[in-house]
């Protein structure tokens, strides 16, 4: 394609090249403010392998590959799905839909749309299977240690909603500012507004999340904070002629904890405001290149709420604390007889030590009727995966974490109050990454802790 554009101005593209300030959705900051300076030179992915694509791998005809992306990339959305891109670069012009763009120590990404504008070429891009990058050839690596401090932030599109502000191609490398408090991070998801901090340290993450809601006349609260630790991260990807032949991830090392507290209560025209899934719209990711091929590591979290209040004025309040350290995964040979989708998946790999904590809370306003309140919690959800943002798919594991508290009505023969946590790890390979039908998601592990008031075994099933 060609696309003839006048020439940049160049104050101006030192301006969209030289910043390294990260502007998320709700989040930004003045030119004057010192976040903006430039990356230190030692802002640097981290490397598995060979710095260069060795020849044993060969990648597809219609890959695309971009050497220096710093000064062709000129604008990346903040939920990953669109670039502009310099129109005099040669690759650039070569461009067409259904072509793969691998954009040196950055990202894989799928062309789905092209169009020129006087600033550049729009590309639209979408996640990219693996064959799309792979003819012939495997990608290997065991037991690396994931250099944390190397993560950035990232803004996600939630149900369809965009965030309109962008940040600089730069920023998709380290922040590189380790005097910066914890960020905060606030919106309206749903029926909920929402509160997430992230601070960063070369072997750990910590994470937060508070959301208040009134949905229904009921009046939600919840909070979740948790850490992981370093982990270290295996796996292997072999393709041949053109197929995903053998796909496998090892999560081992995970070591973190995760407390939650939560409280709900019914005004006098309060209903039952069913459940909400509020898949929390940012994201930690750290870039990773392997054998020359740009990954990340995503680290991502939900919350799954519901109260079930059966009488006006009545109360509930749980909290809970849960931690966590071992291995999972698991690999997934497709079935060669089968046009590609994988047979049936093997035992997963599980392995390690669990630990939960809780809380049963006396509720107010009870009446005939029971009443209940859960919080679920899937942190974290480490994944690898090609591209970035929502423009991006591979395999992943998480932990989620459960608790539910019961409190029986004035009709229950035995006036039980009941709380549970059940504590679950899965592996699984997103769709678009295999160009399988739908996403596979197999359970490693479930363990359920039980505490009730008074305890007898009437009240525990």
């Amino acid at each position: 394609m060609s696309a003839a554009v006048p020439p940049m101005d160049p104050h101006r593209r030192q301006l969209l090249l030289g910043g390294a300030g990260l502007l998320l959705a709700g989040c930004s900051r003045s030119p004057e403010s010192p976040h903006n300076k430039p990356l230190p030179p030692n802002a640097t992915v981290q490397r598995i392998g060979s710095a260069d694509i060795p020849t044993s791998l060969r990648l597809t005809p219609r890959t695309r590959l971009i050497d220096n992306p710093a000064k062709v990339v000129l604008q990346v959305s903040t939920d990953g799905t669109r670039l502009m891109l310099d129109a005099g670069d040669p690759m650039v012009r070569r461009l067409s839909v259904g072509d793969t763009l691998l954009l040196r120590d950055q990202a894989v990404l799928k062309v789905v749309g092209l169009e020129a504008r006087s600033g550049g070429v729009a590309v639209t891009v979408a996640a990219p299977a693996l064959t799309d990058l792979i003819e012939d050839g495997e990608i290997a690596f065991a037991d690396t240690e994931i250099e944390l401090g190397h993560a950035v932030t990232r803004g996600l599109a939630i149900a369809g909603e965009v965030p309109s502000r962008r940040f600089l191609f730069d920023a998709l490398l380290r922040s590189a500012y380790a005097d910066e408090p914890a960020q905060r991070l606030k919106g309206k998801l749903k029926d909920y507004d929402y509160d997430i901090g992230y601070r960063l340290g070369d072997t750990l993450v910590n994470f937060d999340a508070t959301v208040h809601g009134e949905p229904n006349g009921v009046t939600v609260d919840a909070s979740v904070n948790g850490h992981v630790k370093r982990f270290a991260l295996g796996g292997r990807a072999a393709v041949q002629s053109g197929r995903a032949v053998n796909l496998n991830m090892l999560v081992s090392k995970l070591d973190g904890e995760v407390s939650f507290n939560g409280s709900a209560k019914r005004g006098s025209k309060g209903n039952n405001p069913g459940q909400s899934l509020l898949e929390l719209p940012y994201e930690m990711e750290v870039p990773l290149v392997i054998d020359g091929i740009p990954f990340r590591v995503t680290l991502r979290a939900a919350l799954l709420l519901n109260a079930a209040l059966s009488n006006v004025n009545a109360s509930v309040e749980l909290d809970g604390h849960v931690s966590f350290n071992g291995s999972q995964g698991l690999t997934w040979t497709p079935d060669p007889t089968g046009g590609g989708e994988p047979g049936p998946p093997p035992p997963p790999k599980a392995q390690g030590s669990l630990s939960a904590d809780f809380n049963l809370h006396k509720g107010d306003g009870i009446g005939l009727g029971p009443q209940a309140y859960l919080i679920s919690a899937q942190f974290p959800r480490l994944g690898l995966a090609l591209g970035w943002g929502l423009a991006s798919a591979g395999t992943f594991i998480d932990v989620v974490t459960t608790e539910t508290l019961v409190l029986a009505g004035a009709m229950a023969l035995v006036p039980c109050n009941r709380g549970e946590i059940i504590v679950s790890g899965s592996v699984g390979v997103e769709a678009k990454f295999l160009l399988w039908e739908r996403t596979r998601k197999t359970e490693a592990y479930h363990k359920n802790y039980v505490r009730t008031v008074p305890d007898i075994k009437a009240c525990q099933v």
